[in-house]
């Protein structure tokens, strides 16, 4: 293997070290980032429904996720808030903020 360049942890092509997110390459963490987004619609469409139940699995389907693959999306709200939000949304508030 080049000098300066890591195997990608999922994929495990050959890539320079810069392009590395999290151990991943560009097209794995791409990947990874969509897979991630659709979770947290899925934890928002089950709070938006009133379903706890379902927005409590969401929730552990991202923690896990995000836990696995060392990613998180920094607009989105952090498990902790999610939580926070599933325990607060009687109060309306849907993100915990």
């Amino acid at each position: 293997m080049k000098v300066g360049y890591l195997r990608c942890a999922a994929c495990g092509a050959e890539t320079n070290c810069v392009e590395l997110t999290a151990g991943l390459c560009p097209a794995c963490k791409d990947e990874r980032v969509r897979e991630l987004s659709l979770l947290h619609r899925r934890y928002d469409r089950a709070i938006l429904a009133g379903d706890l139940s379902a927005a409590s699995l969401a929730a552990d389907e991202v923690e896990g996720y995000e836990r696995v693959w060392g990613l998180r999306l920094l607009a989105a709200p952090s498990v902790a808030q999610m939580r926070r939000a599933i325990a607060g949304t009687s109060e309306g508030d849907a993100y915990g903020a």
